[in-house]
């Protein structure tokens, strides 16, 4: 029932999974400790912590107790044992992708289990095989999933095929939501603005990920973006940081320092790590994702919005408007992306985010950009070689995208996961009730302490202030919090950009692909790439423009 995931399948295969496109010797990622370790804990210790917390939140829905962390009924002044009693019997059935957040899931389902008498399946893919089976289920009408997992990419197709029910139907429902719950105030937000193209930008991080046309559809599964991975242990050597002084005029002298790097800088940092040194040195000072795969048009997101450019002129994303991705910002934004191929390993226009990983893991490259949902296997030292032999804190960087100074942009592209609820579910009410108790502070904890990304700042701010007595009780690992406090900083000082959710939205990664491919290549040039990429997609989406 489990295929191995996209980001994930290094966490399970030891041998041969760097050779893929960087030449290291098999084994390099051969775990040190059994899996079973990820994720193992009782429900007595899922009840009991040794001291007091208090969490408070904006509106008082979550609660921690003294003494208890209660994952069974997690909400202030309501019971979901007593929601549940209409539905006790019930059958449910989860599908999303099989990612460590998704299996902390099938491991603490027992928990909801017990306390609502409701019985929960829950299956896990990798990413294209969920979309495919959702949206079989869907269109059919046969009814097999209650709750689907689905990119928020994914939105504006199941939406309007009439497939999934409206959050509202729930929300406003007092036997089956607690008093106070509202999303809009439990997950970020982060900052109102302008976006890259200069559109104003006005639903916040969530409403991005999870609204369509005004409506909200689901809760967020995973919220993640594309950051900054590097080295501390070489970007802060002294003796780096002076040659790095002499031979460009510049000097990191610490992490705060890295959230003012610039594209230029980034560059000439990839430059001079590209040394042919050995560990803990490294070969190549950078990587990109330049394979034909969705990893390349995420790639290259990062730099587009960063110069300034963006696809469609909309300040929505479900909204059509005119094409904008061959403009010069959009041209020069792939002109620097195809900069950084000469400081990466020969195969990086083979590679995905599963290469890119494994060339940070095993020490190849001094920096990359990849996604939040990653950091997790940068840090875990049964998977890292890095995190293993020079220490997470020591050596695990993670700051913002570098930006231009001239546009002044500091943003990230938004994504994530939502949780929905299907037309076709047999049992709605039950399945609002599991959707509900994952969304809750203490399930959302659990889900971070082992590889997650939670959308909620309450669970990010706990775990950075307590790491260390969470370390010691081997809750989750030194560094999850450098990694929380980076994204968490980034999600509310940083504008959020997030990308097309209008149904046809796939057409255009799917355009972008493979002219993206033809400029790394030296096909085409970036504007004439660019030209067909723009002019494919209003042809294939005669909604858009030019």
């Amino acid at each position: 029932m489990k295929n191995t995931s996209r980001r994930n399948f290094i966490k399970y295969i030891g041998t041969g999974v760097v050779g893929l496109g960087i030449g290291y010797v098999g084994g390099l990622l051969t775990p040190m400790r059994p899996e079973t370790q990820y994720v193992t804990y009782t429900k007595t210790e899922y009840t009991t912590i040794t001291k007091p917390i208090t969490v408070t939140t904006e509106a008082p829905i979550t609660t921690i107790t003294t003494k208890e962390v209660d994952l069974r009924e997690p909400f202030l002044n309501w019971s979901l044992k007593e929601a549940a009693k209409p539905y006790r019997g019930a059958s449910i059935r989860m599908v999303g992708e099989f990612l460590p957040p998704l299996e902390a899931v099938a491991k603490l389902k027992d928990i909801f289990e017990d306390e609502t008498g409701i019985s929960v399946d829950v299956e896990m893919y990798e990413e294209t095989e969920v979309v495919e089976k959702v949206a079989f289920d869907l269109a059919s009408g046969a009814g097999i999933y209650d709750v689907v997992a689905q990119p928020f990419g994914k939105l504006g197709k199941l939406v309007e095929n009439g497939w999934l029910v409206p959050l509202e139907t729930f929300l406003k429902d007092p036997k089956l939501t607690p008093p106070g719950f509202d999303p809009d105030r439990i997950y970020f937000k982060g900052r109102l603005g302008k976006a890259p193209w200069g559109k104003d930008l006005t639903q916040g991080i969530y409403r991005a990920l999870a609204e369509y046309k005004g409506v909200l559809y689901g809760l967020i599964d995973k919220c993640h973006s594309r950051r900054l991975w590097y080295r501390k242990d070489l970007w802060f050597d002294p003796k780096h940081r002076e040659k790095i002084r002499e031979r460009y005029g510049f000097e990191l002298k610490g992490p705060e320092d890295v959230w003012d790097l610039t594209t230029e800088q980034y560059k000439m940092l990839s430059e001079y790590f590209t040394m042919g040194a050995d560990f803990p040195l490294t070969k190549y000072g950078t990587c990109i994702e330049g394979k034909r795969h969705p990893a390349l048009y995420y790639s290259f997101c990062e730099w587009l919005f960063q110069f300034g450019g963006g696809f469609i002129d909309h300040s929505y994303p479900y909204e059509y408007g005119k094409v904008i991705i061959n403009q010069p910002e959009a041209v020069k934004a792939l002109e620097y992306m195809k900069s950084l191929v000469p400081y990466c390993p020969p195969g990086t226009l083979e590679y995905f985010w599963d290469d890119a990983m494994a060339a940070f893991q095993g020490g190849l490259v001094a920096h990359t950009i990849m996604w939040e949902d990653a950091s997790y296997a940068i840090v875990d030292p049964s998977v890292s070689k890095v995190a293993a032999e020079l220490g997470a804190r020591k050596a695990c960087g993670f700051g913002p995208l570098p930006y231009v100074p001239e546009k002044g942009i500091r943003s990230f592209k938004t994504h994530g996961w939502t949780d929905s609820i299907p037309y076709s579910s047999k049992n709605k009410e039950a399945a609002w009730l599991f959707m509900l108790w994952l969304s809750s502070f203490p399930v959302d904890l659990e889900k971070h302490f082992i590889g997650g990304v939670s959308g909620r700042p309450d669970v990010c701010k706990y775990i950075v202030e307590n790491i260390d007595r969470l370390v010691q009780e081997g809750r989750t690992l030194p560094g999850v919090e450098e990694y929380t406090a980076s994204y968490m900083k980034m999600y509310e000082e940083h504008q959020y950009v997030p990308c097309p959710t209008f149904p046809e939205a796939d057409i255009i990664m799917e355009v972008m692909i493979e002219n993206l491919s033809l400029a790394l290549t030296g096909q085409l040039t970036a504007k004439d790439a660019l030209d067909q990429a723009a002019e494919t997609i209003v042809r294939r989406i005669p909604k858009l423009t030019l």
